[in-house]
């Protein structure tokens, strides 16, 4: 048996004493003995005991066994309201019985061909009608494959090299996309000039070709555009950056940055692998701008391995093989898989106007709810909300730009997730949460009522 890798106080977070601390991670530690069994026998084969990293936490994670609706239950019958949908994926919920017919019937069929199959094409269409920047799509295996192929795309069309993202904005793990990702603001350069950081493993020299530019600084993103303008290929870009805590942009700043790449001729890609589900045509048909491409995947794959890119034909048209002087190569083995499209496509025929409305209006009630608690806790508390994403700070202020959150108390904020979890509610350890379609009133009343549990056993908030 490997050695138990955490300290009993884990998350020593000033802002609740040593001795809630504690109490906190030995429930947790009474309610999951089967999950660190799990993790244990893992931990003899894997890194860490995980194979993804964001699942990976203190004392051990927690092991999961099935889910259903909007719930999930661990290995020893715990069950949680499910607040992370797979970071975001499970917009129907788990085990959708229109989405696991389609996928049976496909399963009966077959998995995985060396042909094309006429369900990418009603995907596709289904897409390009609900997308005001969608003309055609290519779809991939994940999200991470369809922003590293938009950029590409975006070279070719453009002949030139770098690429602009955001400080703290997540496009995926391929090099150019693990710039900035979650850097040390104290040792990332200035805030109106960031500096360009990789993460271990990333090459220094994918530093050189990627612009950082600081989210919602509209004075700094133009002059660094102006600048750079000559060298950039493409700005990339999650209209609401989640994983920085979901800051949502300034009124007027995708705007200033259509109006730059239009200017300049530069690609505007919008990363809408989690905002599609913000609005029937994603976080572009609710701000009203349109890009040149946008990039896809979770929702879009009902559950599947999944990532799509879609824009203007003229862009687009680098991925044909035909193209005459040859075209940018975009072909896996398990590109837009059979069973990925039947379930996407039976997802957004349930992911309607008035389901997407229905959830957005029950999130805004939860999200005034717990900030009405919240204004009642010892440590300030904040939280962010745009339609389903919701994401609570542990700092006072609102916070609209990188720098100002990631200097939030991290460390409470998984001691959070751990005392959420001893409630019976799964949510991000970095205090991103969504709400999925079968989520009801009642659900919502549970979600908020736990936040209280979890506030007074972490002693911010006082018995309710």
């Amino acid at each position: 048996m490997t050695a138990d890798p955490y300290p009993a106080d884990p998350y020593p977070s000033n802002a609740c004493p040593p001795e809630l601390r504690r109490a906190v991670v030995e429930r947790y530690v009474a309610r999951t003995p089967t999950s660190k069994r799990a993790h244990e026998r893992a931990s003899r084969v894997l890194p860490g005991g995980v194979n993804r990293n964001i699942v990976h936490h203190g004392p051990h994670p927690m092991f999961l066994a099935s889910g259903a609706g909007p719930y999930l239950t661990d290995l020893d019958g715990n069950r949680y309201l499910d607040l992370i949908g797979n970071y975001t994926a499970m917009i129907l919920g788990n085990c959708v019985p229109q989405v696991m017919e389609a996928a049976a019937r496909q399963l009966a069929l077959g998995t995985a061909w060396a042909g094309a199959t006429t369900g990418e094409a009603t995907l596709a269409e289904m897409i390009v009608e609900r997308l005001p920047s969608a003309e055609l799509v290519r779809f991939a295996a994940s999200g991470t494959e369809a922003t590293m192929m938009a950029l590409r795309a975006a070279r070719a069309f453009t002949g030139r090299p770098a690429i602009a993202k955001f400080e703290g904005g997540y496009h995926g793990i391929h090099d150019f996309a693990m710039i900035s990702v979650a850097p040390d603001p104290n040792n990332s350069g200035p805030d109106e000039a960031p500096l360009s950081v990789a993460t271990p493993g990333i090459a220094p020299s994918a530093t050189a070709d990627v612009l950082v530019l600081p989210f919602n600084d509209a004075k700094s993103v133009t002059a660094l555009i102006e600048r750079h303008a000559h060298r950039l290929a493409a700005i990339i870009v999650e209209p609401v950056l989640a994983n920085a805590g979901l800051l949502e942009p300034d009124p007027g700043f995708l705007q200033l940055l259509r109006d730059l790449a239009t200017k300049h001729g530069i690609v505007l890609i919008f990363d809408e692998v989690i905002t599609l589900r913000l609005a029937y045509g994603g976080a572009q048909a609710m701000y009203g701008v349109t890009p040149d491409m946008t990039t896809l995947g979770k929702i879009i794959g009902g559950g599947y391995p999944i990532g799509g890119i879609a824009g203007r034909a003229d862009i687009m048209n680098w991925f044909d093989p035909t193209k005459a002087g040859g075209s940018v190569t975009l072909s896996g083995t398990f590109h837009a898989a059979p069973m990925a499209l039947a379930a996407g496509v039976e997802t957004l025929k349930l992911f309607t106007a008035d389901s997407i409305e229905a959830l957005n209006r029950r999130s805004a009630r939860l999200a005034r709810e717990l900030r009405t608690m919240f204004e009642g806790a010892s440590l300030m508390l904040s939280l962010n909300q745009v339609g389903s994403l919701l994401n609570v700070h542990a700092m006072a202020e609102n916070v609209s730009r990188y720098r100002p959150g990631a200097r939030g108390d991290k460390a409470f904020l998984k001691l959070l997730h751990l005392a959420m979890l001893n409630e019976g509610v799964l949510l991000s350890p970095r205090g991103l949460f969504c709400l999925s379609v079968p989520m009801d009133d009642a659900a919502v009343d549970s979600i908020r009522d736990a936040f209280g549990r979890a506030l007074v056993a972490l002693g911010v908030l006082g018995e309710r």
